[in-house]
């Protein structure tokens, strides 16, 4: 018996201490809601600048306003490329969009001129080849994002 409550009281504490160290994310998709999924490889630019710092940022993809996916950033042999699984619920046609949450001032900016259509089993880019999402990033006194 002794054995056994201390098994539970390790598996506990270690239970905890990963969702402590877990990461938080402004978006959030279950998997489990979604019949069907494809990958996208991709690099984040700022304003057609190539991002070099990515633990500002956190993309997503949307069909409407609804989040269907959440990028995370890999490196691999000195390149680092974003990998995202993105979800529906239709084997094809649906139109994806792009966000990208900017962390230091909680603030989400559409990516400009880039979707996708929807094709279950499908890949978009490759990591040593990525699809390419531009966002302008967001200028102090730019209320309206018209530059």
């Amino acid at each position: 018996m002794r054995k056994s409550a201390t098994f539970i009281m390790i598996l506990l504490c270690s239970m905890l201490t990963t969702a402590a160290w877990a990461q938080d994310t402004h978006w959030t998709v279950s998997p489990y809601d979604y019949q069907y999924d494809m990958t996208v490889y991709f690099d984040l630019t700022a304003d057609g600048e190539a991002v070099t710092d990515y633990s500002d940022y956190e993309v997503a993809a949307f069909v409407g306003d609804e989040c269907r996916g959440v990028g995370t950033f890999q490196t691999t042999s000195g390149n680092t490329y974003g990998y995202m699984r993105v979800r529906s619920n239709q084997a094809s046609g649906e139109t994806v969009t792009f966000k990208v949450y900017v962390k230091s001032i909680s603030m989400e900016v559409d990516v400009k001129d880039y979707s996708i259509s929807f094709a279950s089993e499908s890949v978009q880019g490759v990591p040593s080849n990525p699809v390419v999402l531009n966002f302008e990033p967001y200028t102090p006194g730019d209320a309206n994002g018209d530059g």
